[in-house]
């Protein structure tokens, strides 16, 4: 069972009030030296407190400042097996600090410690190309192997890539905008429970907030704080992985980009901020650890097992990305029940790996 300190109890009594505006609880934490302590005198400054956030809200505070209203609270959290880290604790990422609108409480399911590893996180389109899932994935495999871990917010496309193929390597800590209730895209619920498992996911929300619009540059803030540096794989101009660039370009975070084709509407975003050298241009993972001052090792070449030459066109299949039974099926035009033989048989073989979701990949 998890024990939280009583001044993570105070934050999570105190940012359970939705209307409670950051700047408020800014000036109410600095006047009363801590969330604890603010939450200790809470009702013996009642005029105080009342003159910053208003009477209504004061009373409503006052009301649930109660063991009936708090127990449920941290007992539905302990029994989740959530995590705390507050703007006080010292396991809290120090670039995040310098927002004045800084997440007060990041919740977390997995690995804390991970946030103490080198990180670097990759981000990119929902919508994109199998190019761009063929590189991310390579680049994620690559830093994994000189021992860094990979961040990303576990969305459709770039992100998942990047998630999965951590997860399979290495280490992943995946960022997501809403609260660990409401996993989205939901056909990530069985990644986002292996990296749980495995590795670490944060969220600025408590479990019960559902993902809405204003959630997610505030995720990719995260997203850019906690790591060394970010690499945009592949963006369309209008992509919120270009927002995290941007953040971590603000946070003097080394940006990384791969080019992608100049007619691509997929990688326009990665284009300009070539052009306009708001990012280091790279070709693959080793430009990344050059940067960083990691000398990558001698990449050793996959010796394959012998593969009939059915299974060795569902290798190059794989080879393009990861896809699901349905997906390779189409490619090769067999039944589902042919696919799957086939796909089990290189799995024991070690060619095949199945992933979350129903994926395969190698």
């Amino acid at each position: 069972m998890i024990g939280f300190s009583p001044a993570q109890k105070a934050y999570i009594w105190l940012t359970s009030f939705e209307e409670l505006h950051w700047k408020s609880l800014n000036r109410l934490l600095s006047r009363f030296g801590g969330a604890a302590q603010l939450v200790k005198c809470f009702k013996d400054r009642e005029k105080e407190i009342a003159e910053e956030i208003g009477a209504e809200l004061y009373r409503k505070m006052e009301g649930r400042l109660t063991a009936a209203y708090m127990q449920p609270l941290l007992g539905a959290l302990q029994e989740r097996g959530v995590g705390i880290i507050t703007c006080e604790d010292k396991n809290y990422p120090e670039e995040l600090l310098q927002f004045e609108d800084k997440p007060f409480i990041l919740y977390t399911l997995g690995d804390q410690t991970l946030l103490d590893t080198p990180c670097v996180t990759i981000v990119g389109s929902r919508r994109c190309t199998r190019y761009g899932v063929e590189q991310t994935r390579k680049i994620a495999r690559g830093l994994c192997e000189h021992g860094f871990t990979v961040v990303s917010g576990l969305a459709d496309g770039i992100d998942t890539a990047a998630n999965s193929e951590a997860l399979q390597r290495g280490r992943t800590i995946a960022v997501t905008a809403g609260g660990f209730d409401h996993v989205y895209p939901s056909s990530n619920k069985e990644l986002f429970d292996e990296i749980a498992k495995r590795g670490l996911v944060i969220s600025q929300f408590p479990p019960h907030r559902q993902a809405i619009p204003y959630m997610f540059p505030l995720r990719n803030r995260i997203m850019a704080a906690v790591s060394l540096a970010t690499v945009v794989t592949e963006a369309g101009e209008k992509s919120g992985a270009l927002i995290t660039a941007d953040i971590a370009l603000s946070l003097g975070k080394e940006l990384f980009v791969l080019p992608g084709n100049v007619n691509s509407k997929a990688s326009a975003g990665c284009n300009r901020l070539i052009k306009e050298m708001q990012g280091c241009m790279i070709t693959g993972f080793e430009d990344v650890l050059l940067a960083l001052g990691v000398e990558p090792k001698g990449q050793k070449e996959q010796t394959l097992p012998d593969l009939t030459k059915e299974e060795r066109v569902i290798y190059e299949v794989l080879k393009m990305g990861e896809l699901d039974l349905d997906g390779i099926v189409q490619h090769l035009g067999m039944s589902a029940a042919e696919a799957n033989a086939l796909l089990s048989l290189m799995e024991i073989k070690g060619t095949v790996k199945k992933l979350p979701g129903g994926r395969f990949g190698l």
